[in-house]
C-alpha cells in the first residue's frame, strides 16, 4: 500500500528458491506477453518511489486544473499548462508544489520558468515551468529541466503552453 492508499499490483506473486536465496517472482507483461519477472530489492523500491512520483503528479495536474490552468501535456515529472499572458507564476509554483495531507513532510521543490514554445532544457535542477506570456513547464523530481509549452518530455501541440512538472 502507497501512502496515497493506492496499491501496486505484483501478479501471481509467489516465493521460489533463487541460485543464492528465495526470490520473489511475478507475472510481468512489460514485453507484449505475460511472463515470469524475477523481483529483487531495487525492483521493488524503484517501483514504489515511481508510483509516490506518479501520485504526487496525478494531486499537481488536479490542483491546475481546478485553479483552471488547463493541462495539455504531461510526462515522467513534467506537466504543461496553457495559461494567458498575465497568469501569476507564482501561484502556479504553489499549485505544483503543494503536498497532499499523505505527503506531508516531503520535500519536494520546483522552479518557475517560461518559454513561447515547449523545449527540453539541459540544464540540471528541479523546474516548473510557467508561463506569464503563454507559455511554460515544470518538472518536480529535480533530475532535469523542461522548456516552455510542454511537459515532462513530450511536446506541446503548440505555442502558449504552459507546464509544471
Amino acid at each position: 500500500m502507497l501512502p496515497s492508499g493506492r496499491r501496486l499490483a505484483y501478479p501471481q506473486a509467489r516465493l521460489e528458491p533463487g541460485r543464492y536465496t528465495t526470490q520473489i517472482v511475478f507475472n510481468d507483461n512489460a514485453r507484449g506477453g505475460w511472463s515470469d519477472c524475477r523481483g529483487w530489492h531495487g525492483t521493488f523500491t524503484e517501483n514504489a518511489v515511481q508510483a509516490i512520483s506518479r501520485d504526487l503528479l496525478a494531486a499537481a495536474i488536479m490542483r491546475l486544473e481546478a485553479a483552471n490552468h488547463p493541462v495539455v501535456l504531461h510526462v515522467h515529472d513534467e506537466v504543461v499548462c496553457e495559461v494567458p499572458h498575465s497568469g501569476n507564476a507564482d501561484e502556479f509554483l504553489q499549485l505544483m508544489t503543494a503536498l497532499p495531507d499523505w505527503a506531508v513532510g516531503l520535500p519536494l521543490a520546483a522552479k518557475v520558468w517560461t518559454r513561447e514554445r515547449y523545449a527540453k532544457s539541459t540544464a540540471s535542477g528541479a523546474d516548473v515551468g510557467y508561463s506569464d506570456n503563454r507559455t511554460g513547464i515544470g518538472d518536480t523530481a529535480g533530475t532535469g529541466c523542461v522548456g516552455a509549452n510542454s511537459a515532462d518530455a513530450n511536446s506541446a501541440r503548440g505555442a502558449n503552453r504552459p507546464a509544471a512538472g
